[in-house]
């Protein structure tokens, strides 16, 4: 499932049942809701029987193991006495998993049955009361320990609708969920109870699974903050809620005991006992964003081996190694053209600002205005790249050349540029994730090109160079992403097809004596990671070192140093040339570097996050707005999930790359990747996204190669036939972070749409496409946001919380060296020059206002007063 609220740690359900679980009623039906439904109420049928047979099977293995003991000679009396305990126990743990399932079945049939009623008309959908949801933390007594010495704490969810509530309590760090003897909700004050759970009958302990089974995968890296597995939930669904209850838990008045019978001389009170604290604050923790959670890359053989970190294996020096990649990843001189660098898509907030020459379609240099957006069906904003011409032959000390083809305007990319800035925490990269996690060397497509590798000297500077095969790296999907526009024909390269210009050909060209990094642009003297080298002499640009002196620091000397050459057939002269170490491993050197820049683009002191710390508060509108994110009947935070906003990222996908469930029109389950969905933004036909089937390597999903039993781009991928959960990603498109959303409009793959409040708008109504099969069914009307737009706007409000000024300024670490960039073309009485913008280059305290305008500012969009619905 894409997100795992507190009330479903231990009840994992499909997502047609997962929305109802805080059963908000308010939800608009739509005109097929009845089929809909009336599939839904059969599945608890499947499922019944899915749990009947689970547990008759467990019971006959436990029962052939006793037969076996007792026909063994002599009898082990104490393993019968074992599995006599076993058995004993599994029947109550059985018995409370019907219950718990009955309980799931009893609340989702009432709610389906209220929906069929509304679907025939029969009532409306009313607004509920009210709804809140918040967690109390077990403060108190913190240096409780149990018997292995682990400290015991905890957590409250209470979720509010109507005059009804649900609750979860999570106890962690206790041996023995025996220990527990009440948990209570009360009033701090008064001592007022509210509610009082006896676990003498354990009633409440269970765990239900349905659907396919997908083991969760083995994670080798710390991704995200650590969640110790509790050894006690306790669910109670659908209590009344007391007037004095709510005063409490409003008033962040509401304790919780937990009496335990193991603690009475460490804790006297025998009690834990916690307080509800600012509970958007306390939310708001789980959203933090930490550098430290990104873990270092590792090399790997082709079985996912590890082989040892790339610190260890491949980098001299981590600082001379992101200085080589702010260098690369701004230098205009890696286009053909000298004109285009990777920071021209991604120059503003890390992504593309341009208003001119931007759409797709049409006939090339169209201005995007105001009244653009929303963009008609079929249209898309993509970001300019090289004029098409064909490629002849570099040109040491200059650009290459290559010859017209007939075109006045610069080719647009077929999707918005997405936002490098805190992109190093996503698995896959671009919007299709065909940038694959393990790095191959060469280009994005990962272990799915098996002759791609690195190019070795063995023995020494006088050895003989080997190519490694057998060599990838993980966490490295942002190297894998850097090869892939550098020879692309539309974005920097004269082509006319991809690689036609390939990476060696780049190197021998800033490798020329005449080049030096950045050559043709201004460093700033306080550049934070180049002022050391900056040429601030005069009018003198670019640094004071070159390329191969850079590379020399950054790299062990393996992968550069030899005096032999490598002969690789040239793309387009058809014959072999001979090549150095260094410029036969450009591919690698470039993206292993660009990537140890990228890496440093963290945002994480965003308004959001000084309130999460304690030193900012936010407005009354923006709590409301985050509120109602974190709100079961929005379901945001389904995929917009973990402190990058985002389940595109290690933290989700590691544990869990495909996951199954059913689409919102689809019969059977589908087979997805996690991360990736279909919104209804777009037709599907029109950009098949991650079910895409015309890359070189074939298909990129993960769930297409589970469908076709292929594990060899995934390590331990669980593999699923299509009878079980047939893969269904057309469309599909990574979902992106909401850090700093404010600063990279226009929204969605293709820039459908200009303002924060049309995105909110766009899923209230349950997006553009609804019919199509592939559809996430989490996109359906959001019953307490229609006809709101004042609770849509407060949404909008709270992710512009989400700005790190830093970025906006370009200050450190997001300074950068002056740029000019092609905003379109002008016309010279007899042809057309390209329209530059220069952004100036700025230092470690940024620039000084007025800022660079944003393309929001720039096609006049306004951020409308919040009007109280």
């Amino acid at each position: 499932m894409k997100k795992r609220s507190i009330f479903a740690k231990l009840v994992t359900v499909p997502l047609t049942m997962i929305s109802f679980i805080f059963l908000i009623v308010g939800t608009s039906v739509s005109a097929g809701v009845l089929e809909e439904l009336i599939v839904g109420l059969q599945d608890q049928d499947i499922e019944k029987e899915d749990l009947y047979n689970k547990h008759q099977t467990q019971s006959a293995d436990l029962r052939l193991q006793l037969e076996d003991v007792r026909n063994t000679q002599p009898v082990d009396k104490a393993e019968v006495t074992a599995l006599r305990q076993q058995i004993k126990a599994l029947g109550k743990e059985q018995k409370a998993e019907k219950s718990l399932l009955a309980a799931l079945h009893k609340r989702d049939k009432s709610k389906l049955k209220l929906d069929i009623r509304r679907a025939k008309g029969a009532v409306e959908a009313p607004e509920p009361d009210h709804e809140f949801n918040a967690l109390l933390e077990l403060v108190d007594g913190a240096n409780i320990e149990d018997a292995d010495g682990v400290p015991v704490g905890g957590e409250v969810g209470i979720a509010t609708f109507g005059n009804r509530y649900d609750i979860e309590v999570v106890i962690a760090g206790i041996t023995s969920a025996q220990e527990v003897e009440t948990i209570e909700l009360q009033n701090c004050t008064t001592g007022e109870s509210f509610l009082s759970l006896d676990l003498s009958d354990r009633k409440l302990l269970g765990e239900v699974i349905t659907g396919p089974e997908i083991p969760p995968q083995p994670v080798h890296f710390i991704v995200g903050p650590p969640e110790p597995l509790p050894e006690l939930s306790l669910l109670k669904f659908n209590l009344r809620l007391k007037d004095a209850m709510l005063t409490a838990l409003i008033d962040e008045n509401l304790c919780a005991p937990v009496v335990f019978t193991s603690h009475v001389v460490s804790h006297p009170d025998g009690a834990i006992t916690g307080s509800f604290i600012d509970h958007l604050r306390f939310e708001a923790l789980e959203y933090l964003l930490d550098p430290s959670f990104l873990p270092e890359p590792v090399v790997v053989n082709r079985n996912f081996e590890t082989q040892g970190s790339l610190s260890d294996l491949v980098v001299a020096d981590n600082k001379a190694l992101e200085q080589l990649g702010k260098a690369l990843f701004w230098d205009v001189q890696v286009s053909s053209d000298n004109k285009v660098a990777c920071g021209s898509c991604h120059s503003l907030a890390g992504a593309d600002w341009r208003t001119k020459n931007q759409f797709t379609e049409g006939p090339g240099n169209l201005l995007a205005t105001l009244s653009s957006f929303p963009l008609p069906n079929g249209s898309v904003l993509g970001s300019q790249g090289v004029i098409n011409e064909e490629y002849v032959d570099i040109v040491l000390g200059d650009r290459d050349l290559c010859n017209s083809l007939g075109d006045d305007f610069r080719q647009r990319t077929g999707r918005q540029a997405p936002t490098v800035i805190n992109s190093a925490f996503n698995v896959f990269q671009f919007w299709d994730g065909r940038a694959h996690r393990f790095f191959n060397g060469e280009n994005p497509f990962g272990p799915a090109d098996t002759d791609a590798g690195v190019y070795k000297a063995v023995g020494g500077v006088n050895g003989s160079i080997v190519k490694d095969t057998d060599f990838l790296v993980d966490i490295s999907a942002l190297a894998s992403q850097a090869t892939g526009p550098a020879t692309s024909h539309v974005e920097m390269a004269c082509g006319p097809d991809d690689g036609i210009r390939f990476f060696p050909q780049i190197a021998a060209k800033l490798f020329d004596g005449a080049v030096m990094p950045l050559g043709l642009q201004g460093v700033h003297a306080d550049d934070s990671l180049l002022a050391e080298f900056a040429n601030t002499t005069g009018t003198n640009k670019g640094l004071t070192v070159n390329y191969q002196a850079l590379i020399m620091d950054a790299f062990q000397e393996q992968y550069w140093n030899s005096v032999d050459t490598v002969s690789l057939d040239d793309p387009k002269k058809g014959y072999a040339v001979d090549y150095s170490l260094m410029e036969a491993n450009f591919s690698f050197i470039f993206g292993i570097a660009v990537q140890a820049y990228e890496r440093t683009l963290l945002s994480e002191d965003s308004k959001f996050d000084q309130f999460a710390r304690g030193e900012v508060d936010l407005t009354e509108n923006e709590k409301e707005g985050f509120s109602r994110f974190l709100s079961g009947g929005t379901s945001c935070n389904e995929c917009h999930d973990g402190p990058l906003f985002t389940t595109a990222t290690l933290q989700f996908q590691l544990a869990e790359p495909v996951e199954a469930m059913r689409l919102a029109n689809s019969q059977g389950m589908g087979l997805y990747d996690s991360g990736f969905y279909n919104v209804g933004v777009t037709a599907t036909e029109e950009d098949l996204g991650r079910g895409r089937e015309d890359l070189p390597f074939g298909l990129i999903s993960l769930s297409a190669q589970s469908n076709n039993g292929d594990d060899s781009q995934w390590p331990h991928l669980p593999l699923l036939s299509a009878s079980e959960a047939k893969a269904q990603v057309k469309g599909h498109m990574k979902v992106p972070t909401l850090r700093n959303i404010e600063l990279t409009a226009p929204y969605f793959h293709n820039g459908k749409y200009l303002t924060l409040e049309d995105v909110v708008a766009f899923y209230t109504r349950g997006g553009d496409f609804p019919g199509n099969e592939d559809l996430d069914p989490a996109i359906r009307p959001i019953g307490q946001l229609s006809g709101k737009p004042g609770r849509q706007a407060k949404i909008a409000a709270w992710m512009r919380t989400l700005t790190d000024e830093r970025i906006l300024r370009r200050a450190a670490p997001f300074d950068q060296p002056e740029i000019e960039v092609p905003n379109g073309h002008i016309y010279n009485g007899s042809g057309y020059d390209d329209d530059m913008v220069t952004l100036e280059a700025t230092g470690e305290n940024g620039a000084t206002p007025p800022l660079f305008e944003t393309f929001f500012e720039r096609v006049g969009g306004t951020v409308p007063d919040i009007i109280e619905d």
